[in-house]
Protein backbone atom coordinates (compact mmCIF):
# COMPACT_ATOMS: atom_id res chain seq x y z
CA UNK A 1 0.00 0.00 0.00
CA UNK A 2 1.31 3.72 -0.65
CA UNK A 3 0.59 6.95 1.11
CA UNK A 4 -0.70 8.17 -2.49
CA UNK A 5 -3.36 5.86 -2.72
CA UNK A 6 -4.20 5.84 0.72
CA UNK A 7 -4.56 9.78 0.38
CA UNK A 8 -6.80 9.16 -2.95
CA UNK A 9 -8.82 7.14 -1.57
CA UNK A 10 -9.20 8.84 2.06
CA UNK A 11 -10.50 12.10 0.08
CA UNK A 12 -12.80 10.36 -1.97
CA UNK A 13 -14.13 8.91 0.81
CA UNK A 14 -14.90 12.03 2.54
CA UNK A 15 -15.99 13.56 -0.09
CA UNK A 16 -18.70 10.61 -0.80
CA UNK A 17 -19.64 9.45 2.66
CA UNK A 18 -19.85 5.76 1.44
CA UNK A 19 -19.30 2.63 2.35
CA UNK A 20 -15.49 1.89 1.34
CA UNK A 21 -14.56 -2.38 0.69
CA UNK A 22 -10.84 -3.37 -0.01
CA UNK A 23 -9.83 -6.98 -0.55
CA UNK A 24 -6.37 -7.74 0.09
CA UNK A 25 -3.88 -10.20 -2.09
CA UNK A 26 -5.01 -14.16 -2.07
CA UNK A 27 -3.34 -16.16 0.53
CA UNK A 28 -2.69 -19.35 -1.59
CA UNK A 29 -0.56 -22.67 -0.37
CA UNK A 30 1.81 -23.91 -3.15
CA UNK A 31 0.05 -27.08 -2.97
CA UNK A 32 -2.67 -25.71 -4.79
CA UNK A 33 -3.96 -26.29 -7.91
CA UNK A 34 -2.18 -23.76 -9.89
CA UNK A 35 -5.57 -22.09 -11.93
CA UNK A 36 -5.78 -20.77 -7.57
CA UNK A 37 -2.87 -18.99 -8.15
CA UNK A 38 -3.08 -17.68 -11.71
CA UNK A 39 -7.14 -17.82 -12.87
CA UNK A 40 -8.86 -16.87 -9.18
CA UNK A 41 -6.94 -13.73 -8.15
CA UNK A 42 -8.10 -12.38 -11.45
CA UNK A 43 -11.88 -13.68 -12.05
CA UNK A 44 -12.32 -12.63 -8.00
CA UNK A 45 -11.33 -9.15 -8.58
CA UNK A 46 -13.22 -8.61 -11.95
CA UNK A 47 -16.39 -10.07 -11.22
CA UNK A 48 -16.64 -8.69 -7.42
CA UNK A 49 -16.14 -5.36 -8.79
CA UNK A 50 -18.80 -5.76 -11.52
CA UNK A 51 -20.95 -7.12 -9.05
CA UNK A 52 -20.64 -4.33 -6.50
CA UNK A 53 -21.16 -1.97 -9.17
CA UNK A 54 -24.28 -2.91 -10.51
CA UNK A 55 -25.53 -3.81 -7.12
CA UNK A 56 -24.76 -0.99 -5.06
CA UNK A 57 -23.29 2.20 -7.33
CA UNK A 58 -21.88 5.27 -5.84
CA UNK A 59 -24.57 6.62 -6.77
CA UNK A 60 -27.49 4.51 -5.11
CA UNK A 61 -29.56 7.01 -2.54
CA UNK A 62 -29.54 4.02 -0.02
CA UNK A 63 -26.10 1.63 -0.22
CA UNK A 64 -23.17 3.26 -2.41
CA UNK A 65 -19.84 1.40 -2.35
CA UNK A 66 -16.78 2.26 -3.18
CA UNK A 67 -14.61 -0.63 -4.11
CA UNK A 68 -11.05 -1.22 -4.37
CA UNK A 69 -8.96 -4.11 -4.89
CA UNK A 70 -5.39 -2.54 -5.52
CA UNK A 71 -4.76 -0.79 -2.36
CA UNK A 72 -2.91 -3.61 -0.61
CA UNK A 73 0.36 -5.21 -2.46
CA UNK A 74 0.42 -8.39 -0.23
CA UNK A 75 -1.73 -10.30 2.20
CA UNK A 76 -2.42 -8.52 5.67
CA UNK A 77 -3.01 -9.50 8.59
CA UNK A 78 -5.38 -8.78 11.78
CA UNK A 79 -2.80 -6.48 13.07
CA UNK A 80 -3.26 -4.53 10.26
CA UNK A 81 -6.96 -4.45 10.07
CA UNK A 82 -5.81 -2.08 13.95
CA UNK A 83 -3.72 -0.22 12.51
CA UNK A 84 -5.48 0.77 9.11
CA UNK A 85 -8.73 1.83 11.71
CA UNK A 86 -6.58 4.21 13.08
CA UNK A 87 -5.84 6.11 9.76
CA UNK A 88 -9.23 5.60 8.22
CA UNK A 89 -11.50 5.94 11.26
CA UNK A 90 -14.05 8.84 9.88
CA UNK A 91 -14.79 6.23 7.27
CA UNK A 92 -16.95 2.98 7.56
CA UNK A 93 -14.68 0.43 5.75
CA UNK A 94 -14.55 -3.48 5.15
CA UNK A 95 -11.29 -5.22 4.41
CA UNK A 96 -12.31 -9.07 2.47
CA UNK A 97 -9.36 -11.84 2.64
CA UNK A 98 -9.44 -15.32 1.53
CA UNK A 99 -7.12 -17.73 2.12
CA UNK A 100 -7.27 -21.06 0.43
CA UNK A 101 -4.90 -24.79 1.35
CA UNK A 102 -4.70 -27.81 -0.22
CA UNK A 103 -8.20 -28.65 0.64
CA UNK A 104 -9.94 -25.87 2.08
CA UNK A 105 -10.99 -22.07 2.01
CA UNK A 106 -11.06 -19.12 4.33
CA UNK A 107 -12.67 -16.40 4.42
CA UNK A 108 -11.95 -13.02 7.06
CA UNK A 109 -13.92 -10.07 7.29
CA UNK A 110 -12.20 -6.78 9.26
CA UNK A 111 -14.67 -4.12 9.28
CA UNK A 112 -15.56 -0.80 11.16
CA UNK A 113 -18.18 1.56 10.66
CA UNK A 114 -19.12 5.43 10.96
CA UNK A 115 -18.32 5.43 15.08
CA UNK A 116 -14.60 3.61 14.10
CA UNK A 117 -14.60 2.97 17.62
CA UNK A 118 -13.18 -0.39 17.06
CA UNK A 119 -12.32 -2.73 14.23
CA UNK A 120 -13.95 -5.96 14.46
CA UNK A 121 -12.33 -9.35 12.52
CA UNK A 122 -14.97 -12.63 11.40
CA UNK A 123 -14.00 -15.25 10.58
CA UNK A 124 -16.24 -17.33 8.76
CA UNK A 125 -16.09 -21.23 8.41
CA UNK A 126 -13.35 -23.08 6.36
CA UNK A 127 -15.30 -24.51 3.12
CA UNK A 128 -14.13 -28.06 1.74
CA UNK A 129 -13.19 -27.32 -1.76
CA UNK A 130 -11.39 -30.34 -2.10
CA UNK A 131 -14.50 -32.26 -0.74
CA UNK A 132 -16.72 -30.15 -3.14
CA UNK A 133 -14.96 -31.07 -6.03
CA UNK A 134 -14.34 -35.23 -5.61
CA UNK A 135 -18.42 -34.87 -5.32
CA UNK A 136 -18.54 -32.56 -9.22
CA UNK A 137 -16.15 -35.52 -10.30
CA UNK A 138 -18.23 -38.36 -9.60
CA UNK A 139 -20.94 -36.30 -11.23
CA UNK A 140 -19.21 -36.23 -14.60
CA UNK A 141 -16.92 -33.59 -14.36
CA UNK A 142 -13.37 -33.51 -15.20
CA UNK A 143 -10.76 -32.29 -13.21
CA UNK A 144 -10.27 -28.73 -14.70
CA UNK A 145 -14.19 -28.57 -15.17
CA UNK A 146 -14.32 -28.98 -11.65
CA UNK A 147 -11.69 -26.60 -10.32
CA UNK A 148 -12.87 -23.72 -13.00
CA UNK A 149 -16.36 -24.85 -10.96
CA UNK A 150 -14.50 -24.32 -7.81
CA UNK A 151 -13.44 -20.82 -8.60
CA UNK A 152 -17.27 -19.61 -9.57
CA UNK A 153 -18.19 -20.85 -6.69
CA UNK A 154 -15.61 -19.35 -4.60
CA UNK A 155 -15.95 -15.75 -6.70
CA UNK A 156 -19.85 -16.26 -5.83
CA UNK A 157 -19.33 -16.80 -2.13
CA UNK A 158 -17.45 -13.62 -2.49
CA UNK A 159 -20.05 -11.66 -4.45
CA UNK A 160 -22.31 -12.82 -0.90
CA UNK A 161 -20.07 -12.03 1.58
CA UNK A 162 -19.50 -8.40 -0.18
CA UNK A 163 -23.34 -8.33 0.02
CA UNK A 164 -23.53 -9.27 3.38
CA UNK A 165 -21.13 -6.46 4.66
CA UNK A 166 -22.67 -3.75 2.72
CA UNK A 167 -26.41 -5.17 4.01
CA UNK A 168 -25.02 -4.85 7.49
CA UNK A 169 -23.40 -1.28 7.55
CA UNK A 170 -26.17 0.15 5.87
CA UNK A 171 -28.97 -1.26 7.98
CA UNK A 172 -26.85 -0.13 11.02
CA UNK A 173 -27.49 3.58 9.72
CA UNK A 174 -31.35 2.70 7.87
CA UNK A 175 -33.27 -0.03 10.30
CA UNK A 176 -35.78 0.37 7.16
CA UNK A 177 -33.15 -0.61 4.40
CA UNK A 178 -34.26 -3.86 2.56
CA UNK A 179 -30.88 -5.99 2.35
CA UNK A 180 -30.13 -7.37 -1.36
CA UNK A 181 -28.55 -10.89 0.16
CA UNK A 182 -31.83 -12.50 0.02
CA UNK A 183 -32.13 -11.63 -3.72
CA UNK A 184 -28.85 -13.21 -4.08
CA UNK A 185 -29.60 -16.51 -2.43
CA UNK A 186 -31.58 -17.73 -5.09
CA UNK A 187 -29.06 -18.10 -7.74
CA UNK A 188 -26.77 -20.09 -5.93
CA UNK A 189 -26.23 -23.92 -5.79
CA UNK A 190 -26.35 -25.69 -2.99
CA UNK A 191 -22.41 -24.72 -1.90
CA UNK A 192 -23.46 -21.14 -2.28
CA UNK A 193 -26.80 -21.76 -0.56
CA UNK A 194 -24.92 -23.78 2.56
CA UNK A 195 -22.61 -20.31 2.71
CA UNK A 196 -25.53 -18.11 2.58
CA UNK A 197 -27.27 -19.96 5.09
CA UNK A 198 -24.42 -19.33 7.42
CA UNK A 199 -24.49 -15.26 6.63
CA UNK A 200 -28.20 -14.88 6.81
CA UNK A 201 -28.04 -16.33 9.92
CA UNK A 202 -25.53 -13.47 11.10
CA UNK A 203 -27.79 -11.24 9.24
CA UNK A 204 -31.10 -12.03 11.41
CA UNK A 205 -29.83 -11.17 13.98
CA UNK A 206 -29.13 -7.67 12.82
CA UNK A 207 -32.60 -6.20 13.15
CA UNK A 208 -33.50 -7.64 16.66
CA UNK A 209 -30.61 -6.29 18.17
CA UNK A 210 -30.52 -2.57 16.67
CA UNK A 211 -34.32 -2.54 17.62
CA UNK A 212 -34.25 -4.10 20.75
CA UNK A 213 -31.33 -1.28 21.76
CA UNK A 214 -34.18 1.03 20.80
CA UNK A 215 -37.33 0.91 21.99
CA UNK A 216 -37.14 3.75 24.76
CA UNK A 217 -39.90 6.50 23.94
CA UNK A 218 -39.07 9.36 21.90
CA UNK A 219 -41.86 11.44 23.19
CA UNK A 220 -40.37 14.64 21.73
CA UNK A 221 -39.70 13.29 18.42
CA UNK A 222 -42.87 12.13 18.19
CA UNK A 223 -45.17 15.00 19.42
CA UNK A 224 -42.71 17.47 17.47
CA UNK A 225 -45.07 16.22 14.42
CA UNK A 226 -46.81 18.87 12.70
CA UNK A 227 -48.34 19.46 8.98
CA UNK A 228 -46.56 21.47 6.82
CA UNK A 229 -48.17 21.39 3.70
CA UNK A 230 -51.52 20.26 2.23
CA UNK A 231 -51.16 18.82 -1.40
CA UNK A 232 -54.25 19.36 -3.33
CA UNK A 233 -54.81 18.13 -7.24
CA UNK A 234 -57.25 14.95 -7.17
CA UNK A 235 -60.64 15.32 -8.10
CA UNK A 236 -61.71 12.73 -6.12
CA UNK A 237 -60.47 10.88 -2.87
CA UNK A 238 -57.10 10.05 -2.22
CA UNK A 239 -57.13 6.24 -1.62
CA UNK A 240 -53.39 4.68 -1.39
CA UNK A 241 -49.83 6.30 -1.32
CA UNK A 242 -45.81 5.39 -1.72
CA UNK A 243 -42.74 6.92 -0.69
CA UNK A 244 -40.13 6.08 -3.01
CA UNK A 245 -36.73 4.35 -1.33
CA UNK A 246 -34.83 6.98 -1.30
CA UNK A 247 -37.56 9.37 0.26
CA UNK A 248 -36.98 12.23 -2.32
CA UNK A 249 -40.40 11.19 -4.30
CA UNK A 250 -44.14 10.51 -3.81
CA UNK A 251 -47.08 8.68 -5.17
CA UNK A 252 -50.73 9.25 -4.80
CA UNK A 253 -53.48 7.29 -6.34
CA UNK A 254 -57.33 8.41 -6.06
CA UNK A 255 -61.03 8.00 -7.17
CA UNK A 256 -59.88 10.01 -10.20
CA UNK A 257 -58.46 7.35 -11.59
CA UNK A 258 -55.30 8.64 -11.51
CA UNK A 259 -51.58 8.40 -9.99
CA UNK A 260 -49.62 11.84 -9.14
CA UNK A 261 -46.25 12.14 -8.65
CA UNK A 262 -45.02 14.81 -6.07
CA UNK A 263 -41.43 15.81 -5.08
CA UNK A 264 -40.16 15.74 -1.60
CA UNK A 265 -36.67 16.31 -1.39
CA UNK A 266 -35.23 19.01 -0.35
CA UNK A 267 -36.33 21.84 2.52
CA UNK A 268 -39.83 21.83 3.42
CA UNK A 269 -39.59 25.85 2.68
CA UNK A 270 -37.97 24.99 -1.22
CA UNK A 271 -40.81 25.60 -3.71
CA UNK A 272 -40.24 22.19 -5.32
CA UNK A 273 -41.14 20.71 -2.02
CA UNK A 274 -44.48 18.98 -2.11
CA UNK A 275 -45.11 20.12 -6.56
CA UNK A 276 -47.01 18.04 -8.91
CA UNK A 277 -44.54 16.66 -10.93
CA UNK A 278 -46.63 14.50 -13.31
CA UNK A 279 -49.79 12.63 -13.46
CA UNK A 280 -49.79 9.00 -14.80
CA UNK A 281 -53.06 7.98 -16.78
CA UNK A 282 -54.50 4.77 -17.97
CA UNK A 283 -56.34 3.16 -15.36
CA UNK A 284 -60.05 3.16 -16.02
CA UNK A 285 -61.11 3.08 -11.98
CA UNK A 286 -59.90 3.52 -8.79
CA UNK A 287 -56.16 3.16 -8.20
CA UNK A 288 -56.64 1.18 -4.81
CA UNK A 289 -52.71 0.46 -4.17
CA UNK A 290 -49.52 1.60 -4.81
CA UNK A 291 -45.59 -0.05 -4.45
CA UNK A 292 -41.96 1.39 -5.79
CA UNK A 293 -39.84 -1.48 -6.27
CA UNK A 294 -36.67 -1.49 -3.87
CA UNK A 295 -34.28 0.35 -6.28
CA UNK A 296 -36.84 2.66 -6.68
CA UNK A 297 -36.85 2.49 -10.67
CA UNK A 298 -40.39 1.05 -11.17
CA UNK A 299 -44.19 1.59 -9.86
CA UNK A 300 -46.74 -0.48 -9.66
CA UNK A 301 -50.37 0.29 -9.23
CA UNK A 302 -53.32 -1.84 -8.84
CA UNK A 303 -57.13 -0.90 -9.70
CA UNK A 304 -60.50 -1.42 -9.46
CA UNK A 305 -60.31 -1.44 -13.39
CA UNK A 306 -59.23 -5.68 -12.98
CA UNK A 307 -55.15 -4.71 -13.74
CA UNK A 308 -52.13 -3.78 -12.46
CA UNK A 309 -49.78 -1.52 -13.99
CA UNK A 310 -46.07 -1.65 -13.92
CA UNK A 311 -44.72 2.45 -14.76
CA UNK A 312 -41.38 3.99 -15.45
CA UNK A 313 -42.42 6.81 -13.38
CA UNK A 314 -39.74 9.22 -13.94
CA UNK A 315 -40.85 9.22 -17.45
CA UNK A 316 -44.58 8.85 -16.80
CA UNK A 317 -44.02 5.98 -19.44
CA UNK A 318 -46.35 3.22 -19.01
CA UNK A 319 -43.92 -0.19 -19.01
CA UNK A 320 -46.65 -2.97 -18.51
CA UNK A 321 -50.07 -4.02 -17.53
CA UNK A 322 -50.73 -7.33 -15.87
CA UNK A 323 -54.49 -8.35 -16.68
CA UNK A 324 -55.82 -12.05 -16.43
CA UNK A 325 -59.23 -13.55 -14.48
CA UNK A 326 -58.92 -11.75 -11.82
CA UNK A 327 -61.15 -9.32 -10.16
CA UNK A 328 -60.41 -5.68 -8.44
CA UNK A 329 -57.29 -5.14 -7.37
CA UNK A 330 -57.44 -3.86 -3.86
CA UNK A 331 -53.49 -3.81 -2.50
CA UNK A 332 -50.21 -4.56 -4.10
CA UNK A 333 -46.59 -5.43 -2.20
CA UNK A 334 -43.41 -5.94 -4.01
CA UNK A 335 -40.89 -8.60 -2.25
CA UNK A 336 -37.10 -6.71 -1.02
CA UNK A 337 -35.59 -8.31 -3.72
CA UNK A 338 -37.69 -6.83 -6.43
CA UNK A 339 -38.75 -9.88 -8.05
CA UNK A 340 -42.26 -11.23 -6.84
CA UNK A 341 -45.04 -8.95 -6.83
CA UNK A 342 -48.40 -9.63 -4.72
CA UNK A 343 -51.94 -8.39 -4.94
CA UNK A 344 -55.02 -8.92 -2.93
CA UNK A 345 -57.91 -9.32 -5.21
CA UNK A 346 -61.72 -9.18 -4.97
CA UNK A 347 -62.16 -12.27 -5.80
CA UNK A 348 -60.91 -13.45 -2.15
CA UNK A 349 -57.21 -14.06 -3.56
CA UNK A 350 -54.05 -13.63 -3.12
CA UNK A 351 -52.20 -13.78 -6.24
CA UNK A 352 -48.48 -14.05 -6.75
CA UNK A 353 -46.56 -12.43 -10.15
CA UNK A 354 -43.00 -12.66 -11.40
CA UNK A 355 -42.55 -8.97 -12.03
CA UNK A 356 -40.01 -8.75 -14.33
CA UNK A 357 -42.14 -10.73 -17.19
CA UNK A 358 -45.65 -10.22 -15.53
CA UNK A 359 -46.23 -13.96 -15.07
CA UNK A 360 -48.95 -14.96 -12.61
CA UNK A 361 -47.01 -17.86 -10.48
CA UNK A 362 -49.78 -18.71 -8.07
CA UNK A 363 -53.00 -18.12 -6.74
CA UNK A 364 -53.43 -18.56 -3.08
CA UNK A 365 -57.41 -19.06 -1.85
CA UNK A 366 -58.54 -19.03 1.84
CA UNK A 367 -60.16 -15.86 2.33
CA UNK A 368 -63.74 -16.05 2.55
CA UNK A 369 -64.09 -12.29 1.22
CA UNK A 370 -62.11 -9.73 -1.17
CA UNK A 371 -58.49 -9.52 0.08
CA UNK A 372 -58.00 -6.11 1.43
CA UNK A 373 -54.60 -5.72 1.94
CA UNK A 374 -51.10 -7.19 1.32
CA UNK A 375 -47.88 -6.79 3.22
CA UNK A 376 -44.51 -8.97 2.70
CA UNK A 377 -42.04 -9.61 5.73
CA UNK A 378 -38.33 -8.05 5.64
CA UNK A 379 -36.80 -11.69 4.85
CA UNK A 380 -38.72 -12.06 1.30
CA UNK A 381 -40.38 -15.38 2.81
CA UNK A 382 -44.07 -14.50 3.89
CA UNK A 383 -47.10 -12.54 2.24
CA UNK A 384 -49.59 -11.41 5.21
CA UNK A 385 -52.56 -10.41 3.92
CA UNK A 386 -55.87 -8.77 5.42
CA UNK A 387 -59.67 -9.39 4.25
CA UNK A 388 -63.18 -8.69 5.11
CA UNK A 389 -63.72 -12.13 5.90
CA UNK A 390 -62.07 -10.85 9.35
CA UNK A 391 -59.43 -12.65 9.54
CA UNK A 392 -55.72 -12.18 8.86
CA UNK A 393 -53.75 -14.63 6.81
CA UNK A 394 -49.89 -15.69 7.07
CA UNK A 395 -48.67 -17.04 3.90
CA UNK A 396 -45.05 -18.68 2.93
CA UNK A 397 -44.22 -16.70 -0.15
CA UNK A 398 -42.08 -19.29 -2.26
CA UNK A 399 -44.53 -22.26 -1.74
CA UNK A 400 -47.68 -20.11 -1.42
CA UNK A 401 -48.92 -22.64 1.34
CA UNK A 402 -51.19 -20.97 3.95
CA UNK A 403 -48.86 -21.21 7.50
CA UNK A 404 -51.76 -19.63 9.69
CA UNK A 405 -55.14 -17.90 10.04
CA UNK A 406 -55.10 -15.43 12.80
CA UNK A 407 -58.08 -14.71 13.79
CA UNK A 408 -59.81 -11.85 16.84
CA UNK A 409 -60.88 -8.85 14.91
CA UNK A 410 -64.73 -8.48 14.77
CA UNK A 411 -64.89 -6.39 11.88
CA UNK A 412 -63.70 -6.65 8.47
CA UNK A 413 -59.49 -6.33 7.95
CA UNK A 414 -58.70 -3.21 5.85
CA UNK A 415 -54.59 -2.50 6.75
CA UNK A 416 -51.51 -4.55 7.96
CA UNK A 417 -48.21 -3.55 8.22
CA UNK A 418 -44.92 -5.66 9.15
CA UNK A 419 -42.60 -4.13 11.86
CA UNK A 420 -39.26 -3.57 10.31
CA UNK A 421 -37.34 -6.53 12.29
CA UNK A 422 -39.66 -8.92 11.14
CA UNK A 423 -41.26 -9.77 14.43
CA UNK A 424 -44.73 -8.38 14.41
CA UNK A 425 -47.69 -8.00 12.36
CA UNK A 426 -49.96 -4.98 13.10
CA UNK A 427 -54.09 -4.78 11.53
CA UNK A 428 -56.53 -2.52 11.65
CA UNK A 429 -60.16 -2.84 10.82
CA UNK A 430 -64.13 -2.23 11.14
CA UNK A 431 -64.09 -3.46 15.01
CA UNK A 432 -62.20 0.30 15.78
CA UNK A 433 -59.41 -1.73 17.41
CA UNK A 434 -55.51 -2.62 16.29
CA UNK A 435 -54.19 -6.06 16.90
CA UNK A 436 -50.27 -6.72 17.33
CA UNK A 437 -49.15 -10.08 16.48
CA UNK A 438 -46.19 -11.93 16.51
CA UNK A 439 -45.15 -12.82 13.27
CA UNK A 440 -43.66 -16.00 13.96
CA UNK A 441 -45.64 -17.97 16.32
CA UNK A 442 -49.21 -16.23 15.42
CA UNK A 443 -49.52 -15.06 19.01
CA UNK A 444 -51.73 -11.96 20.01
CA UNK A 445 -49.23 -9.57 21.77
CA UNK A 446 -52.12 -7.24 22.77
CA UNK A 447 -54.55 -4.86 21.45
CA UNK A 448 -55.02 -0.98 21.10
CA UNK A 449 -58.54 0.80 21.98
CA UNK A 450 -57.90 4.18 19.57
CA UNK A 451 -61.07 5.93 19.42
CA UNK A 452 -64.92 5.08 18.16
CA UNK A 453 -64.20 4.72 14.47
CA UNK A 454 -62.72 1.94 11.68
CA UNK A 455 -59.21 1.94 10.90
CA UNK A 456 -58.52 2.34 7.79
CA UNK A 457 -54.75 2.26 7.80
CA UNK A 458 -51.88 1.59 9.98
CA UNK A 459 -48.20 2.10 9.05
CA UNK A 460 -44.78 1.85 11.32
CA UNK A 461 -41.79 3.83 11.37
CA UNK A 462 -38.79 2.90 10.45
CA UNK A 463 -37.04 2.33 13.46
CA UNK A 464 -40.32 0.07 14.68
CA UNK A 465 -40.84 2.14 17.25
CA UNK A 466 -43.57 4.21 16.37
CA UNK A 467 -46.92 3.16 14.82
CA UNK A 468 -49.62 5.54 12.57
CA UNK A 469 -53.09 4.43 12.75
CA UNK A 470 -56.23 6.25 11.37
CA UNK A 471 -59.58 6.45 12.69
CA UNK A 472 -62.10 9.12 13.82
CA UNK A 473 -63.96 9.32 17.31
CA UNK A 474 -67.67 8.96 16.37
CA UNK A 475 -69.74 6.12 14.80
CA UNK A 476 -71.53 8.51 12.70
CA UNK A 477 -71.08 9.26 8.68
CA UNK A 478 -69.35 12.62 9.77
CA UNK A 479 -65.96 12.09 9.45
CA UNK A 480 -64.70 15.44 10.13
CA UNK A 481 -62.98 14.36 13.39
CA UNK A 482 -60.82 12.07 11.49
CA UNK A 483 -57.15 11.75 12.94
CA UNK A 484 -53.79 9.77 12.83
CA UNK A 485 -53.10 8.26 16.44
CA UNK A 486 -49.14 7.92 17.05
CA UNK A 487 -47.97 4.66 19.25
CA UNK A 488 -45.65 3.00 20.96
CA UNK A 489 -45.31 -0.35 19.63
CA UNK A 490 -43.03 -1.86 21.43
CA UNK A 491 -45.53 -0.95 24.76
CA UNK A 492 -48.61 0.11 22.97
CA UNK A 493 -48.41 3.34 24.67
CA UNK A 494 -50.91 6.44 22.68
CA UNK A 495 -48.68 9.19 22.34
CA UNK A 496 -50.06 11.82 19.98
CA UNK A 497 -52.82 12.93 18.08
CA UNK A 498 -52.53 14.70 14.47
CA UNK A 499 -55.69 16.15 13.02
CA UNK A 500 -56.08 18.28 10.56
CA UNK A 501 -58.12 16.07 7.56
CA UNK A 502 -61.72 17.32 6.97
CA UNK A 503 -63.06 13.14 5.85
CA UNK A 504 -61.84 9.63 6.03
CA UNK A 505 -58.04 9.00 6.03
CA UNK A 506 -57.29 6.14 3.91
CA UNK A 507 -53.68 5.68 3.65
CA UNK A 508 -50.67 6.04 5.70
CA UNK A 509 -46.91 6.17 5.24
CA UNK A 510 -44.00 6.95 6.80
CA UNK A 511 -41.29 8.33 4.92
CA UNK A 512 -37.49 5.93 4.79
CA UNK A 513 -35.77 8.15 7.43
CA UNK A 514 -38.60 8.70 9.49
CA UNK A 515 -39.40 12.07 9.74
CA UNK A 516 -42.05 12.19 7.79
CA UNK A 517 -45.43 10.90 7.79
CA UNK A 518 -47.62 11.61 4.65
CA UNK A 519 -51.84 11.00 4.79
CA UNK A 520 -54.39 10.82 2.73
CA UNK A 521 -57.91 11.27 2.83
CA UNK A 522 -61.44 11.31 1.70
CA UNK A 523 -61.18 15.40 2.12
CA UNK A 524 -59.31 15.06 -1.41
CA UNK A 525 -56.45 16.44 0.00
CA UNK A 526 -52.90 14.74 0.95
CA UNK A 527 -50.97 15.77 4.16
CA UNK A 528 -47.15 15.90 4.64
CA UNK A 529 -46.38 16.16 8.53
CA UNK A 530 -42.41 16.56 9.92
CA UNK A 531 -40.72 16.06 12.99
CA UNK A 532 -37.36 18.37 13.16
CA UNK A 533 -36.91 17.43 16.49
Amino acid sequence: MSWQATEQLWQQAQQHHHLLILTAPLRVSKSCPRTFREDLPIELTAELRRFLHQQYPLGSPSSPVDFCADYFTKPISPADVGKLREFWQPIPAVILSLSITDYKAYFQVGFWGVDGNMASIYDLPGWNWLEAKQELEQTGFKRDEALRKIREILVEMSKLLGAFVTDWHYLQLNPAYQPQLYRLVTQLGHWGQSFADVLRSYQAEIRPIRHRAKTEIDIGKVTSFKCVQTLTGHDSWVESLAISPDGRTLVSGGYDNTIKVWGLGGDTSRSGYGKLIRTLLGHGSTVYGLSFTPNGQLLVSGSDDNTIKIWDWQSGELIRTLTGRFAKVQAVAISPDGQTLVSGNDDRTVKIWHLATGELRETLTGHGTKVVTVAISPDGEKIVSGGEDRTVKIWDLKGGQLIRSLTGPVGAVYSVAIAPDGQKIVSGGADHSIHVWDLETGELIRILNGRAGAVYCVAISPDGNTLASCDYSTDSHNYTDAAIELWHLPTGKALHTLKGHDSRIFSVVFSPDGNTIVSASADRTIKIWRSDS
